[in-house]
């Protein structure tokens, strides 16, 4: 079977949430088996250097059905690069 690896590369969807602990979020996600990390929001995205939550557009539907049956309010945001090149970008 072929698993496809994920890395920080991989990262290329922001999760903004409001009211929610980030790290209570993450972990969730990651006891569901979805790669995550945390990392200040890009300039280009928003404009305060709030953490959020990154993950691949890959596991885009898993991380909503995850969010969702959880009852959590989300946005996600498709970055045009994955999450360091986003924060390089001046």
């Amino acid at each position: 079977m072929n698993k496809i690896i994920t890395t920080t590369i991989n990262l290329d969807t922001i999760i903004i949430t409001q009211n929610y602990d980030i790290i209570y979020i993450k972990n969730l996600l990651i006891q569901n088996g979805i790669f995550c990390k945390i990392f200040p929001c890009p300039k280009n995205i928003l404009d305060n250097c709030v953490p959020v939550i990154v993950v691949s557009s890959i596991d885009e539907l898993v991380t909503k059905k995850i969010l969702n049956k959880n009852n959590v309010s989300y946005e996600l945001i498709k970055m045009k690069k994955d999450i360091v090149g986003e924060l390089l970008e001046k």
